[in-house]
């Protein structure tokens, strides 16, 4: 059975992921190192460079390149307005990624960690296995 994926995780959670991951794409979970970061965050890829993302945290509608995103995988809308201002364009050799439970969330809608740049995506996760109870394949949309 496929295991949803959660944006943190208690402490004695256990991922495997590929290190190498040269096809990064949108809806892809991946394990980063935020450069101005102090922990390993493992998040969901929601644009990619040039991607204009938005969010309407009035209906909880994150929208890509004007586009309403179907986001079966998300824990509940996106409320959390986090201090970015919107509407913004992903940068070159960057990504903007999301958890999976925006409303508790240190993603790139933070100044602290802001756009994931390419040299600081360690790899793909793909595997949960421990606890036991959410053992499983991640599921990349």
């Amino acid at each position: 059975e496929t295991a949803s994926m959660e944006p943190t995780f208690d402490s004695g959670t256990i991922i495997i992921g590929n290190h190498i991951a040269p096809d990064l794409e949108r809806g892809n979970i991946v394990v980063c190192k935020p450069s101005n970061y102090d922990k390993i965050i493992i998040k969901r890829i929601i644009g990619v460079p040039g991607d204009v993302i938005d969010i309407d945290y009035e209906n909880g509608v994150v929208y890509r390149n004007g586009v309403a995103l179907e986001e079966d995988y998300v824990k509940a809308p996106t409320r959390a307005d986090l201090g970015l201002e919107l509407p913004i364009t992903v940068e070159d050799d960057c990504y903007f990624v999301m958890g999976d439970n925006r409303n508790n969330s240190s993603d790139s809608r933070t100044d602290i960690v802001g756009n994931i740049k390419r040299e600081d995506i360690i790899g793909k996760a793909w595997l949960r296995i421990w606890p036991l109870s959410d053992f499983g394949v991640l599921k990349h949309q």
